[in-house]
């Protein structure tokens, strides 16, 4: 620090943005809702640093910034991200949309049959957290974007606990599952565990039919 008192100080952004939408997350008289009311109306309080966008305000932001960031510090309340995101793909055109559909899906089906949805984080590989058992025979890694992208799996025990996260599904079953399947058969001993995950029968019980 200087002798005239000036130090490093953290950036602040100049203005929070906060994007609500509480439909359909809790009941409307719920302890839940009246907290997260009570919270905006604080904040809001704060008209100079603080702003309450509406739908259209969140959507235009992000168009005009296209691939880049819209806001310096955001909060999202309720499906606030969900609600914008489906906004935007309205304004595409069909083909658009086909083609965004395609190269970005929202779902993968696994060899069980189960739709599962795909995370997608800004700082983070797409990822898929699916359980162990209902991919098996599914020889190797699922990929997007063309081709191009390969998904982080979360393989989860049947607790919903993550016991592999890879990238890289062959690898895995050879060299890695054995292991995994010592340890989840002693912890869950009722569970379909089989010696060959390359053939075995994929799940969503505990066992198959």
């Amino acid at each position: 620090m200087s002798g005239d008192g000036a130090g490093y100080a953290q950036p602040t952004p100049r203005r929070l943005y906060v994007h609500d939408d509480l439909t359909g997350e809790v009941d409307a008289g719920s302890p839940a809702a009246t907290l997260a009311r009570d919270l905006l109306a604080l904040l809001a309080r704060d008209a100079t640093r603080v702003r309450i966008l509406t739908l259209g305000e969140q959507v235009e932001r992000v168009v005009a910034q296209g691939p880049h960031a819209p806001f310096a510090l955001a909060l999202g309340i309720g499906a606030a991200g969900q609600r914008v995101a489906e906004a935007l793909h309205a304004l595409l055109t069909w083909e658009q949309q086909r083609r965004l559909d395609e190269l970005a899906p929202t779902h993968l089906v696994v060899p069980s049959g189960s739709r599962i949805p795909i995370e997608y984080l800004a700082d983070a590989a797409p990822s898929l957290s699916v359980r162990l058992q209902e991919v098996f025979g599914l020889a190797d890694t699922p990929r997007i974007a063309g081709g191009r992208v390969p998904v982080m799996m979360k393989l989860l025990s049947p607790a919903q606990r993550p016991v592999q996260v890879t990238q890289d599904l062959r690898s895995f079953w050879e060299k890695g599952y054995h292991d995994v399947k010592k340890e989840l058969k002693g912890r869950y001993p009722k569970h379909y565990w089989p010696d060959d995950p390359w053939q075995a029968q994929p799940t969503r019980r505990v066992k198959p039919r």
